[in-house]
């Protein structure tokens, strides 16, 4: 019955089911915990103030590695947004790492959205798939190859013209992109072979491709 209360929520299975991590509701608090899926004590292993800071999502990368979202209000000229922060985490000693911290370099703009993780890698358990825009003046995102122990990352995946989306495939490889081009009125979806190469249009939008017709 603990697991339908109303204060629990994102509670989900490690790979091997035998535990448990979710996000309870404690009074002005959200506490990220895990628990033995056999019914034994739950574990707190962080927690926000609900306030500034919030707890968006937290899920299993492995059965020895969380992976969570952090978010809160900020402010760039012009606008107050919601940032994302990305943290890994040992689900026995609540240890946690910023999977993308700040550049040494302070003059450099940091990117307001880091948790964009398209593929989790649960097979790997040691890795995840980060869609990032690296700076906030970046438009189109890349996609890395993330580290889980030390936040580390290699590009797999350059930016494209106004492609916003990246998917990999189940062997962890960029296949498909999401092309949006507003001014144009064009929207695609590209694709690339499992062995590399040119990127092929696999569907457009009919509103555009009717335009091309009429020409």
């Amino acid at each position: 019955m603990l697991f339908r209360s109303p204060l629990l929520s994102q509670v989900s299975y490690s790979p091997n089911g035998q535990r448990l991590v979710g996000l309870m509701n404690n009074g002005d608090q959200t506490v990220l915990f895990t628990a033995d899926a056999s019914g034994g004590h739950m574990q707190p292993l962080t927690a926000t103030d609900n306030a500034k800071y919030q707890i968006r999502w937290v899920d299993w990368a492995s059965d020895k590695q969380l992976v969570f979202s952090l978010g809160y209000p900020a402010f760039r000229p012009g606008a107050t947004t919601l940032e994302t922060r990305l943290f890994a985490m040992d689900p026995d000693s609540g240890k946690s790492i910023n999977l993308v911290p700040p550049a040494r370099d302070k003059s450099v703009d940091i990117a307001q959205i880091e948790d964009d993780v398209i593929d989790m890698m649960e097979d790997d358990g040691q890795h995840i798939m980060l869609q990032l825009r690296e700076t906030q003046g970046m438009v189109e995102p890349s996609v890395f190859l993330v580290e889980l122990s030390t936040g580390k990352r290699s590009q797999v995946q350059g930016p494209l013209r106004f492609v916003n989306e990246w998917m990999t495939d189940w062997q962890h490889r960029v296949r498909i992109g999401f092309r949006i081009d507003d001014t144009d009125k064009d929207m695609q979806i590209i694709e690339r072979g499992p062995d590399g190469g040119n990127w092929r249009t696999l569907w457009r939008s009919e509103e555009h491709t009717s335009e091309l017709q009429s020409h």
